[in-house]
């Protein structure tokens, strides 16, 4: 990958932007990024709400009758069940993985674990329980082996520029190590030094606080300038990175939870607000399987952006217009879209984490 240009070579956080991203507070990052992390495609959280409406759950609201398991191994989809809004969700390909449907099921076999008397607890019929552990079984094998992706077109409602569709995107794999091995290779405050396809970083250090465990949070300023030519996009964002020690295995846990507020011209964006919304999330987990560690690896963010490549599709529409954020978005989430950069930022991850490529944040000058 091409050198990082930081402060000595110009690339700075301009001085509105400084002075904007510290009167941001961190627990408004934690919402932004949360709200974002926490979304669902549309049809799959109505399937998921009306399936458990009676919090239970039965194999026909799961995956349908006999006819429609027998017309998904040919790629159609009928009726109503979760799986089939799963994999009918209008976007992606068929039997694409999609991590938030991983996460969906996984909750789903939570709260059927949960006692009984639990406002959330959730009783499985005959034959689901199986079904759910073999769905997770087989998305894991997937995780295990490499990069999982998918996005969805979300409608939000920003403070600044009002309702606006934008493109929620989210990837994930397993590095085969533990994460006290991982985060030797990549400490969490150095994710944006090693994120896929970045150009250019500034960062600049708020405020560090250290946690009795060991771990750490740290409050950061960062400027990132993506991509080049007619995609190129830059940002300035707040970013909080937090790492715990998890009570319940004993392993390192790490966060970088962020907000985008400015996007400025660079020596090759000659306009200013290439990136428009942009908000959301890694995280670093230790999971296990077969008895082993593993670090999952997550990425997730809400974003639209303003590119000149855009500009030259949609230039005949409105900014603003329903139309052009509608078509925008959904070329976004497609395989021809941001989706490939999402599962190259994880895979990039998982690289440095297990030691498979040599970092570069060691050799990096990007700070003040």
């Amino acid at each position: 990958m091409p050198p990082i240009h930081g402060p000595r070579d110009g690339y700075r956080i301009t001085q509105a932007a400084r002075t904007q991203g510290e009167g941001m507070s961190n627990e408004e990052v934690h919402a932004s990024s949360t709200r974002a992390g926490n979304a669902n495609p549309p049809k799959v959280a109505q399937a998921i709400e009306g399936a458990l409406a009676d919090h239970r759950l039965t194999l026909k609201e799961l995956e349908g009758g006999a006819t429609a398991r027998l017309l998904r191994v040919i790629g159609v989809e009928t009726g109503a069940s979760i799986l089939s809004a799963m994999h009918a969700d209008g976007l992606l390909r068929h039997h694409q993985v999609d991590p938030v449907d991983y996460r969906a099921c996984l909750d789903l076999q939570r709260r059927a674990r949960l006692p009984d008397g639990h406002a959330d607890k959730l009783v499985l019929d005959a034959g689901v329980g199986e079904r759910l552990a073999a769905i997770i079984d087989a998305i894991e094998q997937k995780l295990v082996a490499g990069p999982v992706a998918g996005a969805f077109v979300e409608q939000i409602h920003d403070e600044h520029l009002g309702d606006q569709r934008v493109v929620n995107q989210t990837a994930l794999t397993w590095a085969p190590v533990d994460t006290a091995t991982f985060m030797e290779h990549l400490p969490p405050e150095r994710w944006a030094e090693e994120c896929f396809d970045l150009r250019s970083l500034h960062n600049q250090v708020l405020e560090r606080h250290d946690r009795p465990d060991g771990g750490y949070q740290i409050t950061m300023l960062q400027r990132m300038e993506f991509g080049e030519g007619g995609t190129a996009t830059d940002m300035t964002k707040r970013t909080v990175v937090t790492k715990w020690k998890d009570e319940e295995t004993g392993q390192w846990r790490a966060t970088a939870e962020w907000k985008v507020y400015a996007s400025d011209p660079t020596a090759q964006i000659p306009h200013a607000g290439s990136m428009r919304i942009d908000t959301g999330r890694m995280e670093f987990r230790p999971v296990q399987r077969d008895g082993r560690w593993y670090t999952e690896v997550l990425f997730n963010n809400a974003t639209q952006t303003d590119t000149a490549t855009e500009r030259k599709l949609l230039g005949l529409l409105g900014k603003n217009t329903p139309l052009r954020q509608t078509i925008s978005a959904k070329l976004g989430a497609s395989p021809l879209g941001i989706l490939p950069f999402a599962a190259n930022v994880v895979s990039r991850y998982r690289e440095v984490g297990t030691g498979a490529i040599t970092p570069r944040w060691q050799e990096l000058q990007v700070n003040d």
